[in-house]
């Protein structure tokens, strides 16, 4: 649903409504992107899962207004960086920055982004800390097919998708995805299970220490 019956009839709501309608537009594109790039990543036997906004927005959100998304983020394998990187070109999208140069200071994401305006980042690990014996399986084991109503997608399962946004958000100075994971799990199980993962997980652990320098 994208209405003006959402709100009430004042001059007031008039920017709001604009606000909302774009937010809803936008984030429509990126979910029919998102949809064309799995389709392409499957074709190439690329494991790959969305992770952060567009997990949240599709679960737990009731409209697709509600929720502004700056990016499509998306994890694959570091293995699999060069072949996921060349279907998102045959798609319009380029790199932000050269490939070359992003591997050379080991970058944790790498940002492409095509003339419409739309982005997409590219996920190897939820830090920007290199970590050593890192995989990007630990979280794509556990992923789970979404349908939406342009065609399923991969998502990372609700307590993977919360533990990658608090590894990768805890400098972030946008604070919505605090939001997701409380919409996500109003009663808060999932913040236990995410601190007794950290001692039962040595990968998180290692994150752990990398991210908060203890």
């Amino acid at each position: 649903v994208c209405s003006s019956d959402l709100f009430p009839s004042h001059d007031i709501f008039q920017q709001v409504q604009g606000l909302f309608k774009r937010t809803h537009f936008h984030n429509t594109q990126q979910v029919i992107t998102a949809v064309t790039l799995t389709k392409e990543l499957n074709k190439a036997q690329i494991i790959h899962a969305y992770c952060k906004g567009l997990v949240f927005l599709l679960q737990c959100y009731d409209n697709f207004g509600s929720r502004p998304m700056a990016d499509i983020d998306v994890l694959a394998s570091e293995k699999d960086v060069d072949a996921t990187a060349e279907v998102l070109q045959k798609l319009g999208f380029m790199p932000s920055r050269p490939l070359w140069e992003s591997r050379l200071v080991k970058k944790h994401s790498l940002g492409f982004n095509n003339a419409k305006n739309l982005s997409i980042d590219l996920h190897t690990r939820p830090c920007a800390s290199p970590l050593k014996g890192f995989e990007a399986d630990y979280f794509l084991n556990h992923t789970h097919r979404f349908e939406t109503k342009f065609g399923p997608l991969p998502l990372l399962e609700t307590q993977k998708a919360i533990q990658f946004s608090y590894f990768n958000n805890l400098y972030t100075r946008e604070n919505h995805w605090l939001l997701d994971l409380h919409l996500a799990d109003p009663q808060q199980t999932s913040l236990n299970a995410f601190l007794k993962s950290l001692d039962k997980y040595p990968i998180l652990k290692n994150i752990l220490i990398i991210v908060t320098g203890k």
